[in-house]
């Protein structure tokens, strides 16, 4: 396919754009004071889904929206923000550093797969989509803005997707794991970017897909493997780096993200009852080692998210294992002092796994467990 269309990622804050873009109250740059929080009797506080575009209420009524207060309350630990929505089901920041690092991670990704959006072969005209983990929703926005007659979902437990989207996009705040699927069936292509890793029941969240993709329909994993890899031997037995990514994937494991590091996941897809299974392995330099220049520039990315994610692993999941103060400190500062190493030719490697759907439902037996 050519190359996908960012419109609608800068216009999504223009007011002007009102012909093509609808308002979400997922906008986090709201004032507090622009919401109306309902009553119990209106959303039970526990609801576990909420879809922000029926709680719009009329703009002629000062523009409010009515939503749950659990939705909009955030939590602030360790000098980050969570998701407040099922508080500690995602251990993982959502503030606007991490969002701009999702955003860069999207075009990076983009450029990866040569202007793709997926690898899948789902055709030239889709008309259903679901991103589930949308986080900002900048993905979904793009796919949305490029295919105009597809209708895109995106799902995410954090409500931090923009005020503006395309008229094709609906946002939910969801937790993809809970019992019931209740966004509808007949999806051309299910896509997680990044949510594997996060899953507590893969087997589950597999079965729900499976049941509503349509026949022929397609899932597909895009994830950034934690794992610092070196074929040449130029980087040491006890690098700090690597040790840190090691002790981050421990951490995030006891915090119940068990397949968190897991490399090989074909099995669990066919196990579900996918056919067609296929994974593409990308190799990514992190730094500018590399001799070719577009290897260099996505090393310089690669290595910038890396930063990103060495602050990830100090707040919430070294805390789990009880590093604070000091020994977190100096940890964090040792792998970073590493990674400015330029003599290391360390790569980390980028997987897009996908299936498709045939024609038997296979309910996935609750014994499977990952490659690790």
């Amino acid at each position: 396919m050519s190359a996908p269309s960012t419109s609608a990622a800068s216009s999504s804050q223009d007011p002007g754009a009102g012909s093509l873009y609808t308002p979400s109250s997922g906008s986090t740059e709201q004032r507090t004071d622009e919401f109306h929080f309902v009553r119990a009797s209106e959303h039970d506080e526990d609801d576990e889904f909420l879809d922000l575009a029926d709680t719009v209420a009329d703009t002629a009524s000062n523009g409010s929206t009515s939503v749950t207060p659990s939705v909009h309350r955030f939590e602030f630990a360790y000098g980050r923000r969570y998701h407040g929505y099922k508080c500690g089901r995602y251990p993982w920041p959502n503030d606007h550093f991490e969002q701009e690092i999702e955003a860069l991670k999207h075009h990076w990704m983009t450029e990866l797969t040569d202007g793709q959006f997926w690898l899948a072969d789902i055709g030239p005209s889709p008309q259903r989509i679901i991103d589930i983990g949308t986080g900002s929703g900048i993905w979904a926005i793009d796919v949305a803005d490029h295919y105009q007659s597809a209708h895109v979902v995106g799902t995410d437990l954090s409500p931090i997707q923009p005020q503006w989207l395309p008229v094709n996009f609906r946002t939910f705040i969801d937790d993809c794991e809970r019992e019931q699927w209740p966004h509808g069936s007949g999806y051309d292509l299910a896509h997680f970017r990044d949510v594997f890793p996060m899953l507590r029941n893969v087997e589950h969240v597999l079965t729900q897909v499976f049941q509503n993709l349509r026949i022929g329909g397609w899932v597909e994993f895009q994830d950034v493997l934690p794992q610092i890899h070196c074929d040449d031997g130029t980087m040491g037995d006890n690098d700090a780096l690597e040790q840190f990514m090691q002790l981050g994937i421990r951490a995030m494991r006891t915090l119940g993200c068990r397949l968190f590091g897991a490399t090989d996941i074909k099995d669990v897809l066919e196990a579900a009852g996918f056919e067609n299974v296929q994974v593409v392995s990308i190799k990514v330099p992190v730094g500018t080692w590399a001799r070719e220049q577009k290897h260099k520039s996505s090393g310089l990315v690669m290595k910038a998210m890396l930063d990103d994610v060495l602050e990830g692993f100090a707040a919430k999941p070294f805390a789990a294992l009880g590093i604070l103060g000091d020994e977190r400190d100096r940890l964090l500062t040792a792998a970073r002092a590493s990674m400015k190493d330029p003599r290391p030719h360390r790569y980390m490697v980028t997987r897009f796994c996908y299936g498709q759907k045939g024609t038997d439902l296979v309910t996935m037996d609750s014994d499977w467990e990952p490659a690790l």
